[in-house]
């Protein structure tokens, strides 16, 4: 017997995996539809990343100027212009908080602490004579006598006891002995008897014990603060150009505030414990253990100092109490040593200091640490330690087999060694936890930490145990100019460092390279760097890399590819992926190796769309304006269509719609219009909440303007691949060649992007976006500062697209639904992919949320029909019965007779119709002569759509019944049997349902079943019960059938196969067929330790019995699955996990032993 060529499907429809968190438990019979991924949440133990927060308590740190090279001696000392740390009046500062994130108590003006987070610290009276910021201000009050004790210039530099020359008398009295180096050229405080060393001297003085010391030097002027003068830009630092403003004539709130600030925030140290607390205080405790060092403690190999905090879980209780108690306890000294404190954090993650607690407790256990500095590295000939202790770090980023921007090309492309840099990437690449270095053995017992299973992500790819890396330095400036979104724009040094046209500079110490270095340390170490000049922004910075660290990157559907059979030159794979908390998304593209499928360089994306985007200067968004017209986003043409309303209105008292309206800037609620947040949905970063001035902070601060991508599977475009015999197709497909490749995808930002591939500086870029109608009345969420929370689906279903005649040409269409985004869909001419044309978009009362599969095809009248179904929950309003619609394809008008409806589902019991395929008996006439689906009832409905069978009419029949408790949510797969003189007409369909929080504990019996349609009036009925159906049983470890019994077609009507009971096995991606071959991906949402969504399985069964030909456990749930033929002719599935990682399977040799011929029959699929 012979059987057809394998046949492929060329545009992909792949509707994923729809893993959504409920946000509310769904009524009466209405599927349970969640509004983000249900992978995002763990549901079992969750494994708390592993987080050491390195302090530097240099001396530096107790300095109360910042940057290093601050004006100390003149007036902009007091200006938080120049000074970054002294008061500003325009900002408020709150007491900090204690462990529970209460806020300590305020300050007090008359009995300020010199440092409150001390219960024992001296005191200073605000409303008096400053003993540390004297007139350098340029006020005089004339000639006070003040004590000032060596405690006071101890615990500050050199500047905070800065007297100006001058005639008055002060007396000095010494509690303690104390030298001071002088080392800035500015006045110096005489502390010798009858002795001087002011007056630009450097040399060292010291305060005797005891001793009293009359001086002559300048008087000390009150407590102030300076501001520029209006139209004055302060940067002559004269106090001419300056008004000064003297705390004790100021408003008691900015008396309080200004207390604050000094108690709390006036030094380095003081603001770093402000700001650290304020993030650690409301850290997600069950995400994360954490410890505490300091780098004074590098030379300590061991982890029995008092200042060292093991890492644990940070619940409310001990381990919290004791992290702040360091925090806010530690004292200044000593010198920079970032390197080895760092070092000395990875041999802790390694286990490999002595009287450690072993941090690791799983394998799937991250490890991340913040390095946190206000300086340079320095103390070069201390040499940073490999893991055994005792081995110089090395050069582990240079050399061209590094790729920038890691690669470190100084010294002559050579790289140079033992750099923090270095550091950061030897404990990023290596493994941490082997058999050889006999630390496989972590904190629980029975747990091998060495298992080679650790999450990753699109930056952090490493899947070995190792540490992340963090930095954070206060107020630096290095040689290279930071921005914060250095990692996606598309110029400045970062960008030209990528780009191999300027390299890192080589690091020494105390110099601005060693800035640098600190931000090449968080590259090499996958994590980020951030530059704070104050508490406000040091604290910005930690949540944001505590964001980063609990973040995680996923991906709800399938891959796509450009080809099922890769070729040279025709060779893409586009990953779709979202993050979770930020709620962005990019689509990644990468090479395949045409031989084998595999990924060409997994780590390094070709490009990322989201990246591209965000770099984009204008964009080109279009909107239906409601006749047909594609019209650009913007408020002048949505207040033209009467939409503009759907944007206004934002911070209305009374009726807030964005949660911040309330605690918004008085300046800032102005901003909040239809006009900005237009601007804003476009990608404009004006008003976001990052901007540096309070009164531009409107909107919630973006990663990039693209969504998350869910279920938004991509599809790509370029040369028109089906093979029709209508007249003049030919013709144009060989037009279509010539075009620009497009990707299609769908995003949670409420828009359809059209994303360009090519291998140069272009691909990536996005030609067009467009957004749905359907979609704006929920879009101004997205500005929501809360949207963490408030997460919502838009352009949430996988587009189609196909080649149609509209009487007069040949057009490639584009027609996609929403998910659980909106009810409609929507249709775009894309023949021309850089000038589309509106077609239509569809709503009507029955249709719910649209999670079905749009199906464009003929009927057997020549007319192209676009087909879906009524989808989901198509209740209030609708009646809840399924109904299969038929489109005219050109003008979105319903044919005649256009809407069939099943006899299931009621207003309390929708059907819920969803996923839909179509039979075509020869693809080149491309005629659909009927139509299937499922629904969650378990029924299997076929639909006459065209009048092709008994009895006459246009209706469905109930084809086969798998039970209510066997939802199908999948598309079913349609295979032609050919047994000698005859052809078996058979559907194979499965059962689970994966949509919503309720359905993860369902531990419901699912199946898969495979029967043949007879094309009579009447169905199989229960297909269980039906004595036609064989029943097959899969061995415990899937690798065949228990007594499995061959299928005689002739005689039968199918076969089953029933999945775990006990795991809750199900099938909710949908499953495909090449020849002999089903390919199913079946999940179990049953968590483990390290797989906190669950795992799943792949089968690859033969279609003519169920036995399966071979079978693949999967350690996470599955996202998607690709089938796909190399160039070798070897057959291989690309299966998209739902943790963003993406693996090649073998699948089972192709072959046609099932008896006879096969041959599978979907529209939109062609012969190889």
């Amino acid at each position: 017997m012979t059987t057809t060529p394998l046949f492929q499907r060329l545009w992909r429809i792949v509707a994923g995996l729809p893993l959504i968190l409920s946000a509310a438990t769904a009524t009466a019979g209405n599927a349970d539809l969640a509004d983000r991924p249900l992978s995002s949440m763990a549901n079992g133990t969750v494994v708390r990343a592993n987080l050491m927060f390195v302090l530097d308590n240099s001396g530096s740190m107790g300095f109360n100027y910042l940057p290093d090279n601050a004006p100390t001696g003149n007036v902009c000392f007091g200006w938080v212009g120049a000074n970054k740390i002294f008061y500003d009046p325009n900002r408020t500062y709150p007491a900090p908080l204690n462990p529970d994130g209460t806020p300590m108590a305020d300050a007090s003006f008359t009995a300020a602490k010199n440092d409150g987070y001390s219960s024992t610290s001296g005191t200073t009276d605000l409303s008096n004579q400053n003993p540390e910021t004297p007139d350098v201000l340029g006020a005089t009050i004339g000639t006070p006598t003040t004590t000032v004790t060596s405690a006071i210039c101890g615990a500050r530099n050199e500047a905070a006891c800065t007297v100006p020359a001058s005639s008055s008398t002060s007396t000095y009295d010494s509690a303690n002995d104390r030298t001071t180096t002088v080392v800035k050229t500015y006045s110096r405080i005489p502390t010798v008897p009858g002795g001087s060393c002011r007056n630009n001297v450097a040399n060292s003085c010291t305060m005797q014990t005891t001793t009293t010391t009359t001086v002559t030097d300048g008087d000390l002027g009150p407590f102030l603060w300076a501001t520029p003068k209006p139209g004055n830009t302060g940067a002559s630092c004269q106090s001419v150009d300056f008004d000064i403003v003297r705390v004790k004539n100021a408003t008691t709130a900015q008396k309080q505030n200004y207390a604050n600030w000094y108690s709390y925030y006036r030094t380095r140290m003081l603001a770093m414990r402000a700001g650290a607390g304020m993030a650690f205080a409301k850290i997600d405790a069950t995400r994360f253990r954490v410890g505490f060092s300091k780098i004074s403690e590098y030379a300590n190999g061991g982890a029995n100092s008092t200042g060292f905090l093991n890492v644990a879980d940070f619940d409310a209780g001990t381990q919290k109490t004791e992290f702040f108690k360091r925090l806010y306890g530690t004292a200044t000294s000593g010198n920079t040593p970032l390197r080895p404190a760092l070092a000395r954090a990875g041999r802790y993650f390694a286990n490999k200091l002595s009287g450690q607690t072993d941090p690791m407790q799983y394998a799937c256990q991250r490890n991340y640490t913040i390095l946190s500095t206000d300086g340079y590295w320095n103390q070069a000939t201390v040499i940073p330690k490999q893991v055994d202790g005792t081995t110089d770090i090395g050069n582990p980023d240079g050399g061209t087999s590094i790729d920038r921007p890691i690669r470190d090309e100084a010294n002559n492309g050579a790289g140079v060694s033992n750099t923090l840099a270095d550091v950061a990437q030897y404990y990023y690449i290596t493994d941490l936890r082997t058999p050889a270095l006999n630390n496989c053995t972590g904190s629980i017992a029975n747990q091998d930490v060495c298992d080679n299973i650790v999450p990753t992500d699109r930056k952090d790819n490493n899947s070995a145990q190792h540490m992340t890396t963090f930095t954070l330095g206060l107020g630096l400036n290095g040689t290279l100019t930071y921005v914060k979104d250095y990692e996606t724009r598309q110029s400045g040094d970062y960008f030209d460092i990528k780009q191999g046209t300027k390299i890192w500079p080589e690091p020494v110490a105390d110099t601005l390279t060693a800035v640098d270095d600190l931000w090449h340390a968080a590259v090499n170490g996958r994590g980020t760097y951030y530059s704070a000049n104050n508490a406000a922004e040091m604290a910005t910075s930690l949540v944001d890399a505590l964001s980063r660290i609990e973040a995680s990157t996923g991906s709800s559907s399938a891959a796509a590819t450009s080809s099922l059979t890769p070729s040279s030159g025709d060779d893409w794979i586009f990953i779709p992926l979202y993050t979770t908390k930020t709620w962005d998304g990019t689509v990644n593209a990468f090479k395949l190796n045409t031989a084998t499928g595999d990924i060409l360089n997994p780590g390094t994306p070709i490009w990322s769309a989201a990246d591209r985007i965000k770099a984009q200067g204008t964009r080109k968004i279009l909107f239906n304006s409601g006749v047909n017209t594609l019209v650009e986003f913007n408020a002048t043409n949505l207040t033209a269509a009467g939409k503009l309303s759907l944007f206004d209105n934002l911070c209305v008292t009374g009726s807030e719609k964005l949660t911040q309206c309330t605690t918004m800037d008085a300046a800032a609620k102005p901003k909040a219009t239809a006009a900005n947040l237009i601007e804003y949905l476009r990608g404009a970063t004006t008003y976001e909440q990052s901007a540096s001035a309070a009164a531009d902070q409107v909107f919630r601060t973006r990663a990039g303007p693209m969504g998350d991508v869910v279920n938004g599977a991509p599809v790509y475009v370029k040369k028109s691949p089906l093979g029709l015999t209508d007249t003049g197709y030919a013709a144009f497909a060989a037009t279509t060649a010539t075009r620009t490749g497009v990707l299609y995808v769908g995003a949670n930002d409420g828009m359809l992007h059209a994303i360009k591939v090519a291998d140069d500086s272009t691909g990536g870029t996005e030609l067009w976006a467009y957004v749905p109608s359907m979609v704006m009345s929920n879009m101004y969420l997205l500005a929501d500062a809360n949207y963490e929370s408030k997460h919502r689906f838009y352009v949430d279903g996988a587009p189609v697209v196909g080649d149609i005649y509209d009487g007069t040409k040949w057009r490639t269409i584009l027609v996609g639904g929403l998910g659980k985004g909106g009810r409609g869909y929507y249709a775009l001419d894309i023949t021309d992919p850089n000038a589309p044309i509106a077609l239509w978009e569809y709503t009507e009362t029955d249709l719910g949320y649209t999670y079905g599969n749009p199906i464009i095809t003929k009927n057997k009248a020549g007319r192209w029909v676009v087909m879906f179904s009524s989808g989901y929950n198509n209740v209030s309003p609708g009646s809840g019965l399924g109904y299969l619609y038929v489109l005219d394809a050109v003008t979105g008008v319903l044919m005649p007779n256009g809407k069939i409806a099943t006899t299931a589902g009621s207003t309390s019991t929708p059907s819920n119709l969803g996923k839909i395929n179509a039979w075509v008996d020869d693809d080149k006439l491309g005629v659909a002569a009927r139509v299937y689906g499922g629904d969650m009832l378990g029924n299997v409905w076929r639909f006459d759509f065209d009048d092709n069978l008994a009895p006459s009419g246009k209706e469905s029949m109930l084809l086969g019944q798998t039970g209510s408790n066997q939802p199908i949510t999948t598309r079913p797969v349609l295979t032609e049997i050919i047994d000698g003189n005859y052809k078996y007409a058979v559907v194979s369909v499965a059962t689970g349902r994966y949509l919503g929080t309720t359905d993860v504990g369902d531990s419901s019996l699912q199946s898969i079943y495979t029967f043949k349609d007879e094309l009579g009036t009447t169905g199989l009925g229960a297909l269980r019960s039906n004595s036609g159906m064989v029943k097959q049983t899969l061995a415990a470890d899937r690798s065949g059938l228990q007594n499995g019994a061959t299928i005689n077609w002739a005689t039968q009507k199918g076969w089953y196969v029933d999945l775990n009971l006990t795991s809750g096995e199900r099938v909710n991606v949908d499953f495909d067929q090449q020849l002999n071959q089903l390919i199913v991906a079946s999940n179990i949402p049953t968590p483990t330790v390290c797989s906190p969504g669950g795992t799943g399985w792949l089968y690859y069964l033969d279609v003519g019995s169920g036995k399966p030909l071979k079978a693949y456990s999967v350690t996470t749930l599955i996202a998607g699955i690709t089938p796909m033929v190399t160039s070798t002719g070897k057959q291989v599935t690309l299966l998209q996990r739902t943790d963003g990682v993406n693996d090649n399977y073998d699948g089972a040799p192709l072959s046609t032993a099932t008896p006879g011929s096969l041959r599978r029959i979907s529209w939109r699929e062609l012969m190889n």
